[in-house]
């Protein structure tokens, strides 16, 4: 699109459940988190994602950065120091409100659940309650999609109590400046990473988190920042849950799909079917047989058909020249299917910039099966038989490799390597600098001469797979 983009992501890694799990292998809490980040770094390279930092709440810029701001809060009256009697989930690190017991009951989420009774420092919370309302009113997108915005808005207008901010039975945590028996509340130090991290590039443009941590990014880091006379985010995206058997994926349940299952079929495979087949905001059930029917539909079937059908017939008909562009088209049909490109590619373009992916790629996909549908009625190898027909037979194949290019350009963040791979059979020396969103047309200029192709995607066959 031609932004500058920073991305930020990391690991969270203080609190009570570290310091539990790390206990129980003999490790130190450091050790524990350290191990884990690798995992973590090297599952990113294997997937193809970059980032331009990735942040640990262990980093001593981080640390230092949240003791700043915990005392400028102090100094400032929006935190003072008192008693909290409650529960504590030690599985989610959060304190759960009277409000929200039966809530957690019901979903089977209260059995790590702990009664506590401690010296705590608090965050005025419940004074930016009208603050934050007043705010969402004024900022309709602030969080994404608009059913999630609802919940926390009732939320909100359920009453905010004060918040705990810092642990005195717990070690593992960046220390309270000046008493450091406590140790920062986990929530309070994951949400500064973000200052930490993106320092001149905040506030940012898009946070992306799972809906079940939606409440700490939509209600306590805005209090935060309100507190801190800092901007706001300007969306939160809050993303759904892979289920497996219609439940939440969990290793103690024993229904997780692990990544390196299925990267056995490369990493864009992989990033194209979680993009494609999540609806944002909704959870969506995963089954192998879901993921290998769509990578066999969508591009053994779909996109690498057609892309092997078109090229193979320039290089047939058209001695593996290109074909010109021949303004406006003449020929009803495939005018008529240069115009629903045209069309497609507007809806695919607005589904992108308002970060639904999902339907970007329906909608693009239709458009795919359309010219397949577009070359059977057409018959360009009938056509090509009568010299008369040579133009028709131009123009028919110049509208297919205009929508094949300007596939490349649209999948080139989701599939780079596979985007690369058709520019290059279409015969462009230099593919990446073909990589823009900004003038992507359908009229754009062509190579002249086509390289040598070979098929896109292979085709899985599932009585061979082994997922």
């Amino acid at each position: 699109m031609g932004d500058e983009v920073f991305f930020l992501t990391g690991t969270d890694e203080h609190g009570q459940k570290c310091e539990k799990s790390a206990k129980s292998r003999g490790l130190t809490p450091q050790a524990l988190a350290d191990e884990m980040v690798i995992n973590y770094q090297d599952l990113w390279a294997k997937l193809g994602i970059t980032y331009s930092r990735f942040i640990r709440t262990t980093d001593k810029d981080h640390v230092t950065n949240v003791q700043t701001l915990f005392q400028k809060l102090i100094d400032q009256g929006d935190i003072y120091k008192a008693s909290y009697e409650g529960m504590y989930s030690i599985s989610e690190e959060a304190f759960v409100p009277s409000s929200q017991l039966k809530e957690m009951e019901e979903q089977g989420l209260a059995s790590d659940l702990v009664h506590l009774k401690e010296d705590t420092y608090f965050f005025k919370l419940s004074s930016y309650q009208q603050r934050l309302l007043d705010f969402y009113e004024s900022h309709p997108r602030f969080v994404t999609p608009e059913f999630r915005f609802n919940e926390v808005k009732s939320f909100v207008k359920g009453g905010l109590q004060d918040l705990s901010l810092s642990r005195n039975t717990v070690k593992w945590g960046i220390p309270v400046p000046q008493d450091p028996e406590h140790v920062v509340y986990v929530w309070f130090d994951a949400l500064l990473n973000y200052l930490t991290g993106a320092q001149s590039h905040f506030p940012p443009d898009l946070q992306i988190v799972g809906k079940d941590i939606l409440r700490f990014h939509a209600v306590y880091w805005p209090a935060f920042l309100m507190a801190l006379n800092l901007p706001l985010p300007k969306e939160i995206l809050a993303h759904g849950w892979w289920l497996m058997n219609d439940s939440k994926m969990s290793k103690s349940k024993g229904n997780i799909v692990t990544p390196d299952r299925l990267l056995i079929y490369g990493s864009e495979p992989l990033r194209y079917f979680f993009v494609r087949d999540m609806q944002v905001g909704n959870d969506r059930a995963f089954t192998d047989d879901a993921f290998i029917d769509r990578l066999n539909a969508d591009l053994a079937n779909g996109l690498g058909n057609l892309l092997s059908r078109s090229l193979t017939m320039v290089q047939k008909y058209l001695g593996s020249r290109l074909p010109v562009p021949r303004l406006p088209i003449s020929d009803k049909e495939t005018f008529e299917l240069h115009q629903t490109a045209e069309k497609k590619l507007h809806d695919a373009l607005s589904g992108i910039r308002s970060n639904n992916i999902h339907t970007a790629l329906e909608t693009w996909w239709q458009l795919l099966r359309i010219a397949d549908s577009f070359i059977a009625e057409k018959k360009p190898w009938v056509l090509a038989k009568d010299e008369s027909k040579s133009l028709e037979v131009n123009d028919c194949l110049y509208t297919l490799v205009q929508i094949l290019r300007a596939t490349a350009v649209l999948i080139h963040p989701i599939m780079p390597q596979m985007s690369l791979s058709i520019l290059r059979q279409m015969g462009y020396q230099d593919p990446l600098g073909q990589i823009n969103l900004i003038d992507l047309d359908l009229n754009a200029e062509l190579p002249i001469t086509l390289a040598t192709f070979s098929p896109l995607f292979q085709r899985i066959e599932k009585s061979k797979e082994s997922i």
